[in-house]
């Protein structure tokens, strides 16, 4: 599986680690996108296939521009349990933010949980 990891903040700044490369590399690569705050997961952004095979359900859905404004509700809801959808124009949900606790119980081996950012 393809990881990635970036700060929340380089999440709002943009660039290689922005809201919508980000969102890019899990929609269409697959990746697996651990979320940071001050160097720790705080969430993860995974396909929606995995996520539904890893036995998730989606328990509300943000709209992608709505959760790049509101990211740290976004980041807040999903360390929190909520398991949100991302969806993404006409396309529907494209890609699940989930927390670290429920994202390391449906992996197999600890190696799979992506490493925190190093900012």
């Amino acid at each position: 599986m393809k990881t990635s990891s970036s700060s929340a903040v380089a999440l709002r700044k943009g660039g290689e680690d922005g809201w919508a490369n980000v969102l890019t590399r899990v929609r269409l690569a697959g990746y697996h996108h651990t979320i940071t705050r001050h160097g720790t997961p705080a969430a993860l952004l995974v396909p929606v296939q995995w996520h539904k095979s890893a036995g998730g359900v989606v328990s509300d859905t943000v709209d992608a521009e709505a959760a790049s404004r509101g990211l740290k509700d976004l980041v807040d809801r999903a360390y929190g349990g909520a398991q949100l959808g991302v969806t993404y124009r006409d396309d529907g949900v494209v890609a699940v933010a989930v927390g670290p606790e429920w994202y390391a119980s449906v992996t197999t081996s600890p190696g799979e949980l992506p490493p925190p950012a190093s900012s």
